[in-house]
Protein backbone atom coordinates (compact mmCIF):
# COMPACT_ATOMS: atom_id res chain seq x y z
CA UNK A 1 0.00 0.00 0.00
CA UNK A 2 1.53 3.47 -0.34
CA UNK A 3 0.02 4.85 2.80
CA UNK A 4 2.56 2.15 4.41
CA UNK A 5 5.54 4.57 3.23
CA UNK A 6 7.14 7.11 5.12
CA UNK A 7 9.78 8.95 2.86
CA UNK A 8 11.77 11.65 4.50
CA UNK A 9 13.71 14.54 3.25
CA UNK A 10 16.77 12.50 2.90
CA UNK A 11 15.88 10.50 0.82
CA UNK A 12 15.29 7.46 2.81
CA UNK A 13 11.84 5.40 2.63
CA UNK A 14 10.48 3.81 5.75
CA UNK A 15 7.93 1.22 5.72
CA UNK A 16 5.03 1.87 7.95
CA UNK A 17 4.08 -1.75 9.86
CA UNK A 18 3.26 -0.80 13.24
CA UNK A 19 2.24 2.29 15.11
CA UNK A 20 4.50 1.43 18.23
CA UNK A 21 7.56 0.40 16.29
CA UNK A 22 7.19 3.28 13.89
CA UNK A 23 7.14 6.14 16.16
CA UNK A 24 9.97 4.59 18.24
CA UNK A 25 12.02 4.74 14.92
CA UNK A 26 10.72 8.39 14.49
CA UNK A 27 11.96 9.90 17.80
CA UNK A 28 15.25 7.54 18.01
CA UNK A 29 15.91 9.42 14.55
CA UNK A 30 15.16 12.78 16.26
CA UNK A 31 17.37 12.11 18.99
CA UNK A 32 19.97 11.69 16.45
CA UNK A 33 19.37 14.55 14.57
CA UNK A 34 19.75 16.83 17.72
CA UNK A 35 22.67 15.23 18.89
CA UNK A 36 24.27 15.66 15.25
CA UNK A 37 23.08 19.35 15.80
CA UNK A 38 24.09 19.81 19.50
CA UNK A 39 28.18 17.97 18.00
CA UNK A 40 28.15 20.66 14.98
CA UNK A 41 27.12 23.74 17.30
CA UNK A 42 30.27 22.74 19.52
CA UNK A 43 33.04 22.26 17.01
CA UNK A 44 31.18 25.44 15.37
CA UNK A 45 31.98 26.68 18.80
CA UNK A 46 35.48 25.31 19.35
CA UNK A 47 36.59 26.59 16.14
CA UNK A 48 35.24 30.61 16.68
CA UNK A 49 37.40 29.88 19.78
CA UNK A 50 40.81 28.69 18.20
CA UNK A 51 40.07 31.39 15.94
CA UNK A 52 39.62 34.27 18.46
CA UNK A 53 42.69 32.38 20.09
CA UNK A 54 44.93 32.55 17.59
CA UNK A 55 43.77 35.82 16.84
CA UNK A 56 44.72 37.29 20.43
CA UNK A 57 47.74 35.68 20.08
CA UNK A 58 49.16 36.85 17.03
CA UNK A 59 48.01 40.34 18.85
CA UNK A 60 49.95 39.71 22.05
CA UNK A 61 52.84 38.53 19.43
CA UNK A 62 52.86 42.00 17.97
CA UNK A 63 52.77 44.26 21.07
CA UNK A 64 55.86 41.88 22.78
CA UNK A 65 57.82 42.59 19.94
CA UNK A 66 57.23 45.91 20.14
CA UNK A 67 58.32 46.09 23.57
CA UNK A 68 61.08 43.42 22.68
CA UNK A 69 62.49 46.10 20.03
CA UNK A 70 62.38 49.38 22.54
CA UNK A 71 63.85 47.03 25.61
CA UNK A 72 67.17 46.09 23.16
CA UNK A 73 67.55 49.91 21.88
CA UNK A 74 68.39 50.72 25.81
CA UNK A 75 66.69 53.53 26.28
CA UNK A 76 62.80 54.96 26.62
CA UNK A 77 62.04 55.78 23.45
CA UNK A 78 60.08 54.83 20.88
CA UNK A 79 60.99 53.52 17.24
CA UNK A 80 59.39 56.44 15.94
CA UNK A 81 62.10 58.86 17.70
CA UNK A 82 65.24 56.66 17.64
CA UNK A 83 64.28 57.01 13.48
CA UNK A 84 64.44 60.80 14.02
CA UNK A 85 67.68 60.32 16.59
CA UNK A 86 69.35 58.45 13.71
CA UNK A 87 68.39 61.08 10.84
CA UNK A 88 69.48 63.51 13.38
CA UNK A 89 73.46 61.56 14.13
CA UNK A 90 73.65 61.32 9.93
CA UNK A 91 73.35 64.94 9.76
CA UNK A 92 75.89 65.73 12.13
CA UNK A 93 78.34 62.98 10.67
CA UNK A 94 77.73 64.60 6.69
CA UNK A 95 78.44 68.66 8.43
CA UNK A 96 80.57 68.16 10.90
CA UNK A 97 83.27 64.77 10.38
CA UNK A 98 85.55 63.83 13.43
CA UNK A 99 87.21 60.69 14.37
CA UNK A 100 86.13 59.48 17.64
CA UNK A 101 87.90 56.41 18.08
CA UNK A 102 86.81 52.48 17.44
CA UNK A 103 83.81 52.52 19.80
CA UNK A 104 82.46 56.14 18.98
CA UNK A 105 81.43 58.27 21.85
CA UNK A 106 80.56 61.14 20.19
CA UNK A 107 77.01 61.17 20.80
CA UNK A 108 75.78 61.06 24.33
CA UNK A 109 72.15 60.62 25.71
CA UNK A 110 70.51 62.71 28.57
CA UNK A 111 67.62 62.12 30.11
CA UNK A 112 65.79 64.06 32.39
CA UNK A 113 62.93 61.62 34.85
CA UNK A 114 60.49 64.26 36.30
CA UNK A 115 56.80 63.35 38.12
CA UNK A 116 54.80 64.46 34.71
CA UNK A 117 57.41 62.25 32.05
CA UNK A 118 61.05 62.18 30.72
CA UNK A 119 62.34 64.70 28.66
CA UNK A 120 65.16 63.20 26.30
CA UNK A 121 67.81 64.63 24.53
CA UNK A 122 71.12 63.97 22.31
CA UNK A 123 74.11 65.79 22.11
CA UNK A 124 76.58 66.05 19.77
CA UNK A 125 80.21 65.90 21.38
CA UNK A 126 82.46 67.22 18.31
CA UNK A 127 79.73 70.10 17.02
CA UNK A 128 78.14 71.26 20.50
CA UNK A 129 74.73 70.83 18.94
CA UNK A 130 71.99 69.01 20.87
CA UNK A 131 68.46 67.13 19.26
CA UNK A 132 65.67 67.32 21.76
CA UNK A 133 63.90 64.31 21.16
CA UNK A 134 61.32 63.79 23.91
CA UNK A 135 59.72 67.33 25.09
CA UNK A 136 57.97 67.27 28.74
CA UNK A 137 54.63 68.84 27.90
Amino acid sequence: MEDDKLELKDGSIWIMDNIKNDLQRIYDHYRKVVQENEYLREENSKLKSEAYKDDELSKMKSKYESMREDYFRGFPITKEEDDKINEWKKTMIKEHPANTGAIGGRFSYKFLVTSIGTAGKVVDEVSGKEFEFKELY
